[in-house]
């Protein structure tokens, strides 16, 4: 009898250590197909609300910031750049404007300072939200990781269970979204001010996009 219950305990284990790694197989899977779903969202949006206007690549700018990190106890601030293309326009009002792209990094060296770009552009408080309308590199890496994660899904699950816990999972994440944001600005002190974004930059420190070094 005690070697039938060591027996039976053993498999409870394995079982349970399956079943833990399928649990969390399936939540990464989950996880990966909800960025990739919001990745190509986000990117369709864009293309939908955006007003289709012709510019220029006046060269590139780069952008600092500090990434503070913990390690070992000890507070590290790391310094960032990354570089973004500056475009000039001319905005729906007839005005020549000249923005910052929303999306920059390495793929910024493929353009050529004085190029004509078709761009996409949406205003908002205070900047323009400015994109490459033959730029599709989000909705393509959007398509691989939400393709990935499902794939992730599909061998860990049926399809039914993986469409039903991920409608499930991303109404929960809507619902707890919206209670945290209704208990925020419940909690919220009136002194408190939210930082406005800003794509502001300098002037005089754009400069051609040949003389950035590729890293």
């Amino acid at each position: 009898m005690e070697i039938e219950t060591a027996e039976q305990t053993f498999f409870t284990i394995i079982q349970t250590i399956f079943s833990e790694a399928f649990a969390i197989s399936f939540l990464l899977g989950l996880v990966l197909f909800i960025v990739g779903f919001l990745l190509c969202g986000l990117y369709i949006f864009t293309r939908l609300i955006g007003k289709r206007v012709t510019g220029k690549v006046i060269g590139g700018v780069i952008e600092k910031r500090t990434k503070t990190k913990t390690v070992d106890g000890k507070t590290k601030e790391e310094i960032k750049e990354t570089l973004y293309p500056v475009y000039e326009y001319i905005r729906p009002d007839g005005s020549t404007h000249q923005e910052r792209g929303s999306e920059g990094g390495t793929s910024t060296h493929k353009y050529v300072t004085g190029q004509d770009v078709n761009l996409i552009i949406s205003q908002a408080d205070g900047y323009d939200d400015v994109y490459d309308a033959n730029n599709h590199g989000a909705f393509i890496m959007g398509l691989i990781i939400a393709s990935t994660g499902m794939g992730i899904m599909f061998q860990v699950g049926s399809m039914a269970s993986a469409i039903g816990m991920g409608l499930m999972t991303m109404g929960g994440i809507i619902v707890v979204k919206l209670i945290t944001t209704a208990a925020g600005k419940t909690k919220q002190s009136p002194k408190k001010e939210k930082k406005k974004y800003s794509k502001a930059f300098n002037p005089e420190e754009v400069k051609p996009i040949e003389s950035f070094q590729r890293k």
